[in-house]
C-alpha cells in the first residue's frame, strides 16, 4: 500500500461556520461524545469529552476538507436555517 500525501487547504469557511451536533454516546457505543456536520456528510468525530471532541472535530473537519480539494469534489457552503452563509473575507 502506498501513501499518499494531501496538502493542506484552507477553506473560504472556518469550522465556525459549519454546523456541528454533539451527543452524549451510550456505555454500549463507548461513551464520549461524538460530533457530526450535517452539511459536510462522512465528517465525524469524537471524544472522552465535549472539548475533547470539539479539538478533534477542528482536525477532522480541516483534513477532510483537505481531502475533498484534493480529489476534485466541491466543499460544500455551510447552511444554517436553510440559508447559505457568507465567506470569510
Amino acid at each position: 500500500m502506498s501513501e499518499i500525501t494531501i496538502t493542506h487547504f484552507e477553506p473560504s469557511f472556518p469550522f465556525e461556520a459549519y454546523a456541528h451536533v454533539v451527543e452524549l454516546l451510550t456505555e454500549e457505543d463507548g461513551e464520549g461524545y461524538l460530533i457530526t456536520f450535517p452539511d459536510l456528510p462522512g465528517c465525524i468525530s469524537d471524544g472522552e469529552t465535549e472539548t475533547e471532541a470539539v479539538l478533534n472535530a477542528r482536525n477532522t473537519f480541516s483534513a477532510r476538507i483537505s481531502a475533498r480539494v484534493h480529489i476534485g469534489k466541491p466543499i460544500p457552503k455551510p447552511t444554517r436555517h436553510g440559508e447559505s452563509a457568507e465567506p470569510v473575507a
